[in-house]
């Protein structure tokens, strides 16, 4: 979830500090296109057009399946500066 090279070694191996995604949600993310609320719910950004979410199959009702209160110190940082 944190990028690698701003990560220190201890949240470079922690299990909190990453997701697992589609490619396609990967690349998204990496790019900062997509990111998750509070709760691990999908959040669009305001870049990507609605009719493009829709052609790439993103619904705001999607969710992680998993996500815990520990994921989130990563899940901050990405919303912030990704």
């Amino acid at each position: 979830i944190k990028p690698w090279a701003e990560s220190s070694i201890k949240e470079k191996l922690s299990k909190f500090n990453g997701l697992l995604l589609s490619p396609s949600l990967d690349s998204l993310f990496d790019a900062g296109l997509i990111t998750f609320d509070t709760h691990g719910r999908l959040v669009i950004s305001k870049s990507l057009s609605t009719e493009d979410a829709k052609l790439l199959g993103l619904s705001p009702e999607m969710r992680l399946a998993r996500y815990s209160p520990e994921h989130e110190p990563y899940m901050s940082y990405h919303r912030l500066h990704v």
